[in-house]
């Protein structure tokens, strides 16, 4: 074991060396490019409206955009990034930027036209020569309302939101440098589980409410009982009523009354009504008087 512990100090030392120059050249790349897109900030991280026509004069000189640090950090940014999608925004910044210059480029020839130089200029050439500059930032830099197709404006901003997650992790920076991985990915993890979640759980509620609607059109519906209204209570005519009444009209009706006892006489008497006989006094017999 102790034969082998030179071998082992000696390749962790190369090894560190090795990782120290990579860590020296990845802050060399990030800072040669943060300089570099501070000067391009100045200019193209100004918005250009529509409304800003014809605020510039013919001869405004506009000055080409310098991209060594941005085509250098994506030569060699993919090996030494920690954020994969900064190298992306970089690919996509120097291709506008590159149509730009060509706006400038555009502008800068007409303006060497020497009659734009007399102190009488025509005036179709000073009108020409201020919508191309006008078309270098309003076309070529435009603005994040996109009144037109996506300029420098827009990339540059992308580029810078990408360099800052670039520099939002120390610990995946030092885990990098010491073993040279990329642990990059973990920082997505929270979000992508967050996202999956989101997902089953409205797959879940939406079958949910499914199977619930099934449920309630399959079974028959709850008959409600109506409420049972308590019997009317008529009242029936007796029969001493009855027959009241008849007799109260004058027909004849022939009374049988049997077994009248004392027991029942009381109750009898109480609902049979019978037509009280009128006793006629009987009439006074005059005598003639004798003489």
């Amino acid at each position: 074991m102790t034969a082998w512990l030179p071998v082992i100090l000696g390749a962790a030392f190369v090894w560190l060396v090795y990782r120290a120059g990579q860590w020296n050249e990845r802050q060399g790349v990030i800072r040669g490019l943060e300089a570099e897109l501070d000067m391009h900030g100045r200019w193209v991280g100004t918005q250009y409206f529509e409304k800003d026509r014809g605020h510039w004069d013919a001869d405004y000189v506009v000055f080409k955009l310098s991209t060594v640090a941005t085509d250098n950090a994506i030569v060699r940014g993919p090996g030494l990034f920690l954020n994969r999608d900064l190298t992306v925004a970089l690919v996509s910044y120097r291709q506008v930027v590159g149509h730009v210059n060509q706006l400038i480029d555009k502008a800068t020839d007409f303006q060497v036209v020497a009659e734009l130089w007399r102190k009488a200029r025509p005036a179709e050439q000073v009108a020409a020569a201020q919508q191309l500059v006008e078309s270098v930032h309003i076309a070529g830099i435009g603005n994040e309302t996109l009144e037109q197709k996506p300029a420098a404006y827009v990339f540059f901003k992308m580029v810078m939101q990408q360099l800052r997650l670039e520099h939002q992790s120390r610990a995946l920076a030092v885990l990098w440098a010491v073993f040279g991985l990329n642990f990059s990915f973990v920082k997505a993890w929270p979000a992508w589980l967050r996202s999956r979640f989101q997902a089953a759980w409205h797959f879940v509620a939406a079958r949910w409410r499914t199977l619930r609607r099934t449920i309630s059109t399959a079974e028959p519906p709850a008959v409600v009982p109506n409420a049972v209204a308590p019997p009317r209570i008529t009242e029936q005519p007796s029969a001493s009523t009855a027959t009241e009444t008849t007799v109260s009209r004058g027909t004849a009706v022939d009374l049988k009354i049997t077994n009248l006892t004392t027991a029942n006489t009381s109750s009898w008497k109480e609902h049979a009504r019978l037509p009280v006989a009128k006793t006629q006094r009987a009439a006074k017999v005059r005598h003639p008087k004798q003489s």
